[in-house]
């Protein structure tokens, strides 16, 4: 099973499950007309990636225990964008909190993404030097469904009552 494949450069970049609460990344790429694992962690599981085009973004996190509510923390990785495994450059860049199914987006040099924990957080990430910042959005704007974008200005994300955009700044 896959996720939603989203489309960067001649590729798409997908979460993939050979297993239950085991997800990996993977990638398709027009030029093989193929699927292929592009992060496999194991012990650890990846979950979410994304890619602004020029760099590989991904959360990276030990396995979930069976009765845990949320995955434990882990951390935020990166690599100039490839579209093998054999060509990833994988540096951890700085730790995350625990995670819940996340949402995420990348854009120009940023990543943001929303982790469907308690604390409600969208956290904000600048990819060049993994600076992070986070807010709690408001609370008319609940139940988060999407981070829809993100870039040096600006994270947008919907919700059941509407789209929203927060400024960075």
């Amino acid at each position: 099973d896959y996720t939603v494949a989203h489309p960067v450069n001649d590729s798409a970049l997908m979460m993939a499950f050979p297993a239950f609460e085991k997800p990996e990344a993977w990638i398709w790429n027009r030029s093989t007309h193929s699927t292929e694992p592009l992060v496999q962690p194991a012990p650890e599981v990846v979950m979410d990636i994304r890619s602004d085009g020029s760099t590989l973004v991904w959360l990276q996190v030990p396995p979930k225990d069976p009765g845990a509510p949320y995955f434990p923390p882990g951390n935020l990785w990166t690599s100039p964008f490839a579209t093998s495994k054999a060509a990833l450059q994988p540096q951890k860049r700085r730790p995350i909190s625990m995670v819940g199914t996340p949402t995420g987006a990348a854009g120009q040099g940023f990543y943001a993404m929303y982790g469907i924990t308690p604390d409600r957080k969208i956290h904000v990430y600048r990819l060049e030097d993994a600076q992070h910042w986070e807010f709690v959005p408001p609370a008319e704007t609940y139940n988060i469904r999407e981070v829809s974008h993100v870039d040096p200005k600006y994270v947008w994300y919907w919700t059941v009552t509407g789209v929203y955009r927060q400024a960075l700044d």
